[in-house]
């Protein structure tokens, strides 16, 4: 009789230790225009789909502790790749628009780009103030990556 209580006890304690192990994500993504994006997929950092926003932008999520960082894909936009933060259960990104440009140097194409991308904390506070988004500060870390190398070994 007290084997089954020590069994039960213990799937008990394994139970709580493996759903410690998950958290949950919910956000919101809009683009550069403040407007919701539908059907952004949300990938982890091992590149599984983890969840689509709805026709709102909104998601929620569950992933794992160590995964601490998503990726975001829309046709038509640029993706993006956000590093979370330790106590980060709220995620509002905005994402840039994939946009061409013709006959401009590789260097010019990525100062436009770190253009819009110094723009996104502006639109991230109006984003804000029009009701859109809870949190005026982000709570993950995101940086520009240049394309320079990138367009540069295409060009040879």
């Amino acid at each position: 009789m007290k084997i089954k209580y020590v069994i039960i006890i213990l799937i008990h304690f394994l139970v709580f230790f493996v759903n410690g192990q998950n958290r949950s994500v919910s956000g919101k993504v809009i683009s550069e225009d403040l407007e919701p994006l539908a059907g952004v997929q949300i990938r982890n950092s091992d590149n599984e789909l983890v969840g689509e926003t709805d026709f709102d932008g909104q998601f929620n999520i569950i992933i794992s502790e160590k995964n601490d960082s998503l990726l975001f894909f829309y046709a038509g936009m640029e993706f993006t790749d956000i590093k979370l933060k330790e106590d980060c259960e709220n995620v509002e990104v905005i994402m840039m628009y994939y946009v061409i440009y013709d006959f401009i140097s590789s260097k010019k194409i990525d100062r436009l780009r770190k253009k819009r991308y110094k723009k996104l904390n502006e639109k991230l506070l109006l984003a804000t103030d029009k009701g859109i988004f809870k949190n005026k500060h982000s709570c993950y870390v995101r940086n520009f990556k240049p394309l320079q190398p990138d367009l540069d070994r295409i060009g040879k």
